[in-house]
C-alpha cells in the first residue's frame, strides 16, 4: 500500500503535467443522436429497479458468486448465469411493436 507522501508526491505531479500546455488543447463535440437516450430524466421506477439489481448484485459479489448477472424473471429476482443469458442472441425489429411501445414509453424520438 502506497504511503501517504508517495500519494502526495504523486497528485503534486498528476497536476504539474495535467496544468502544461500539451494537455490544454481544446476539443470540439458534436451532439450525437445516441446521446438523447441517455438525456432523458429516469422514472421512479427505472430508479427502483436499478437499485434493486445494484443491491442483488452486492449480495452475489459478497456470497462468492461470480459470472451470474441480476435479473427479474415471473415477478421473481434472482441470479441468471451470464453464459446462459448470452447464449442465443436476441433481435429486436426497429419497425415493430416491441420497438415502438418502448420508444413511446421513454419519449424516443423516431431516427428513421
Amino acid at each position: 500500500m502506497a504511503t501517504p507522501s508517495a500519494i502526495c508526491r504523486f497528485r503534486r505531479a498528476f497536476r504539474a503535467v495535467a496544468s502544461s500546455s500539451i494537455w490544454r488543447q481544446e476539443v470540439a463535440n458534436e451532439a450525437h443522436p445516441s446521446y438523447q437516450i441517455r438525456s432523458i430524466p429516469t422514472t421512479s421506477g427505472d430508479r427502483i429497479y436499478c437499485k434493486v439489481l445494484a443491491h442483488n448484485a452486492v449480495h452475489a459479489a459478497f456470497a462468492g458468486y461470480t459470472g451470474v448477472t441480476m435479473g427479474l424473471v415471473n415477478t421473481h429476482y434472482c441470479y441468471l448465469p451470464i453464459r446462459t443469458v448470452i447464449q442465443a442472441p436476441r433481435r429486436v425489429d426497429p419497425r415493430g411493436k416491441t420497438w415502438n411501445r418502448l420508444r413511446a414509453s421513454i419519449g424516443q424520438p423516431n431516427f428513421y
